[in-house]
């Protein structure tokens, strides 16, 4: 079932991240499916000494799409003093790399959350293209659907997936599909905007139904 309304939303991030939280991190696994969801920044991280905040509307998005679709799925859900997204080796990377083998993945999508003060609403991270190859087609797709409806999309900034983000490590690794999706906090944390971000929902899931059924053919 849909969940649409915005406090029950990240409520059932808070109780899923509770629940769990003695894990460095949690999945739910489909053989049926070739997508598999991420969020590495679902609880706090530490980067090079510095405690860095959670990425709280990233993990709800990425929950709910979860309850939606039957896409593979893996989150970050411990603290456990390292980020996921910059360190050369992390346990999170070794499990998505195990589930991409495992499944045959054809397509990752690394969920983040991008700062309340830059302008656009959506930053899609592919490393000047090097991530997105040879689907360019799927990418493009995404980014007629958010504009489409409203969502101002920047490509590869103020963020482009490259270095030791994990979406460049699936890539480096297995050479599939793989996309840093940045999204404006300002959308996913106020709920003055619920209506906007319940409609970006609405669009990740339709997109995750499209790289299922393409990937499939």
């Amino acid at each position: 079932m849909k969940t649409k309304n915005f406090r029950k939303l990240h409520n059932n991030r808070f109780q899923f991240i509770k629940l769990h939280d003695t894990n460095d991190h949690t999945t739910i696994l489909n053989e049926n499916s070739k997508v598999l969801i991420s969020c590495p920044h679902a609880v706090s991280q530490v980067r090079n000494g510095i405690r860095k905040f959670s990425e709280i509307g990233a993990a709800t998005t990425v929950l709910e799409l979860n309850y939606r679709t039957n896409a593979n799925f893996i989150i970050k859900t411990k603290n456990n003093f390292d980020d996921a997204n910059f360190d050369i080796e992390s346990p999170y990377k070794q499990s998505v790399l195990g589930i991409v083998k495992k499944y045959n993945i054809k397509y990752f999508l690394d969920f983040h959350g991008l700062g309340a003060h830059r302008e656009m609403d959506i930053n899609l991270g592919c490393n000047f293209g090097q991530n997105i190859k040879p689907n360019e087609k799927a990418f493009d797709s995404l980014v007629k659907m958010l504009t489409s409806n409203g969502f101002s999309v920047t490509v590869d900034t103020p963020f482009k997936a490259g270095g030791n983000t994990v979406s460049n490590f699936v890539r480096a690794n297995t050479n599939i599909f793989a996309l840093q999706i940045e999204i404006n906090c300002g959308l996913t944390n106020n709920s003055k905007h619920s209506k906007k971000f319940n409609l970006l929902i609405d669009i990740f899931e339709d997109y995750i139904n499209y790289l299922e059924k393409i990937a499939k053919k």
